[in-house]
């Protein structure tokens, strides 16, 4: 009977010294990583993180089974730059799972990496968790699924604050014209921007504002767009292709679109349909309150559009 015992106790001690060897071997780092080339600026891919940076953010379309083990009430940003945000996402299981978003500029690529490093215990716990590793691989590909179609809504989004009747004082400006298709209008009418403010320099002419646009006519298809830049006061000056010219101010509608150009012809539309018994009058005002030079996130990007009406 006692050597029974003392048998029974030897198998214990082996496997207990088999168990720990066995946890003591099991890898140190652990680390996953996927990275995609995306469609939008990353700029807008960090920022959208940093509003939403907890795991728990990445549950409106899925359910993470990751969640379990993360305390997400003590999620916190340990770094952000211009091409890295890192997470320290603290578990049950004693240890800090790292989340780390890096962003290639020059080829447009996102990467998403999960990494930790777990001590002795909890390379224990992750014995009787195994679903652990399964369920940080799982998080790590949604959550890049996530973010790819948080963004895409953003942009696809049409966004605006409508301020109605207002009054627009009476402001000469420089132009230059020009007529484009929608989708080329902006490039086009930017350059006249450009050679608007080289021009004004170079004459020693004082400008007042940012450059703008107005659009004289507007069809479905195209646009005749005027390049503007706004100075002091009447200039006299001969020049083929750059005129100054008089808005005379008045009355007009306003809306505010929010977001990038590629959803403005719609922003037009509803500050058209808001005419209701007033008469057009044209031209019509665009100007950018929060622009590229101002925040590299499209999203964020402001654009006053003004409608004159006839008194």
């Amino acid at each position: 009977m006692l050597k029974l015992i003392q048998s029974f106790f030897s198998l214990l001690f082996f496997c207990f010294i088999f168990g720990v060897l066995w946890v003591k071997n099991l890898p140190s780092h652990y680390t996953f990583t996927i990275e995609k080339e995306v469609s939008y600026p990353l700029i807008s891919y960090a920022e959208h993180l940093n509003q939403n940076q907890t795991v728990a953010d990445t549950n409106t379309h899925f359910q993470s089974s990751v969640l379990h083990w993360i305390k997400s009430s003590e999620v916190q940003l340990l770094r952000r730059e211009n091409d890295f945000l890192i997470y320290d996402l603290p578990t049950q299981l004693y240890f800090s799972l790292q989340e780390t978003w890096r962003f290639d500029t020059q080829k447009n690529i996102l990467k998403s990496q999960y990494s930790f490093s777990p001590s002795f215990v909890s390379k224990a716990l992750l014995v009787f968790n195994p679903d652990f590793i399964d369920a940080v691989k799982e998080n790590l590909y949604h959550k890049l699924q996530w973010i790819e179609q948080s963004v895409h809504n953003e942009f696809v989004s049409h966004r605006l604050d409508y301020l109605g009747e207002n009054d627009f004082p009476t402001t000469y400006y420089l132009a230059v014209e020009g007529e484009s298709s929608w989708q080329n209008a902006e490039v086009s009418y930017q350059t006249g921007q450009e050679q608007l403010l080289k021009f004004a320099q170079n004459q020693k002419i004082k400008t007042t504002g940012k450059p703008f646009v107005l659009f004289p006519k507007m069809t479905a298809s195209s646009i005749q767009w005027r390049a503007a830049l706004a100075v002091d006061r009447y200039y006299s000056f001969e020049d083929a292709a750059i005129r100054c010219r008089r808005f005379r101010g008045g009355k007009v509608l306003q809306l505010i679109h929010k977001g990038p150009l590629t959803m403005i012809s719609e922003s037009w539309k509803i500050l058209f349909d808001s005419l209701q018994n007033n008469q057009q009058a044209y031209p019509v005002f665009q100007q950018s309150l929060i622009s590229a030079n101002d925040s590299s996130n499209p999203l964020n990007w402001e654009t006053l559009l003004s409608l004159p009406i006839s008194e």
